[in-house]
């Protein structure tokens, strides 16, 4: 199971722009919860337009794929894993070269913008 990286604060559904409550916030970790209660409730009985974007590309995601799948397909999901990783890399190398010249405001940086 994919792990969500951010929070959603309004329900996932393009159709529906309800805000999620306390409950749902604090339980996103399971794909359910990225909907308000109305749309779960019609994913469970199979009725109504229920469609969300892809976390990677942007693309609409409906029904008739996997319900609460953040990625349509493993090229976006790749994608997405490779381009946090590099920031992530990026980050603890700045941190490091800080931390090595002995903090923030003895900092040089070796590149100009």
């Amino acid at each position: 199971m994919v792990k969500l990286r951010h929070k959603d604060y309004y329900c996932v559904n393009i159709y529906c722009d309800n805000p999620l409550t306390q409950y749902e916030l604090k339980r996103q970790t399971a794909w359910r919860y990225r909907f308000c209660n109305k749309c779960r409730r019609m994913i469970t009985a199979g009725r109504g337009k229920i469609a969300w974007n892809c976390l990677g590309c942007g693309d609409e995601i409906t029904t008739g794929s996997v319900i609460g799948m953040y990625f349509c397909g493993n090229k976006c999901k790749e994608k997405g894993r490779i381009k946090r990783m590099l920031i992530n890399y990026r980050m603890r190398k700045v941190i490091k070269n800080i931390r090595d010249q002995g903090g923030i405001d003895k900092y040089k940086c070796k590149i100009s913008i």
